[in-house]
């Protein structure tokens, strides 16, 4: 006979069923992507899906705190995406595998702002990228490289060489 039913979990003003919390899909995880707006109010997520084993694509969700039942932006992406806010919480920043492998878009509107960079993650697929503590500046780790935009344009500013072993992480100073 089946286990019974887990019971539905408290998440923000609403209960969701197992595996589904949040908004989340059954077989979603996060991996390498969690990170919070400046100002707290909302948080972004890297989210990978597996099905049987197999993984499939995942998504760059956001999450208003207030309100945390079900992500107010949630985009497709490859698998292990890495994703940034800026420090209000109204533009979230994407790293992928892929052409164009770096993307902004408007939180509420779901609008693509702007992309650019061929593969910059590379085969590795891990890294990180980070905004600014003043919004001005997005850094993304690749390889044992640095690479610096500016937030706003995406125009590619000059890279930071850190050492000759991959970057897994990197966080301004505020």
């Amino acid at each position: 006979s089946a286990p019974p039913p887990t019971p539905p979990t408290a998440v923000g003003r609403g209960t969701l069923p197992p595996g589904e919390r949040g908004g989340c899909p059954r077989g979603a995880s996060v991996e390498y992507a969690l990170a919070f707006s400046r100002d707290g109010r909302r948080i972004v997520a890297g989210v990978n899906r597996y099905v049987a084993t197999r993984q499939i694509p995942g998504a760059v969700m956001v999450w208003d705190l207030a309100h945390s039942s079900k992500p107010i932006f949630n985009v497709p992406a490859p698998h292990l995406p890495l994703a940034a806010l800026s420090p209000d919480g109204r533009v979230v920043y994407t790293a992928t595998t892929g052409e164009p492998s770096l993307r902004a878009y408007d939180v509420e509107t779901r609008r693509l702002l702007g992309s650019t960079g061929t593969d910059l993650i590379g085969e590795s697929r891990k890294g990180a990228i980070e905004v600014s503590p003043d919004g001005s500046t997005l850094a993304v780790a690749a390889g044992g490289r640095i690479l610096r935009f500016d937030a706003h344009s995406l125009r590619r500013e000059p890279d930071l060489v850190a050492h000759t072993a991959e970057v897994m992480d990197l966080e301004y100073s505020h």
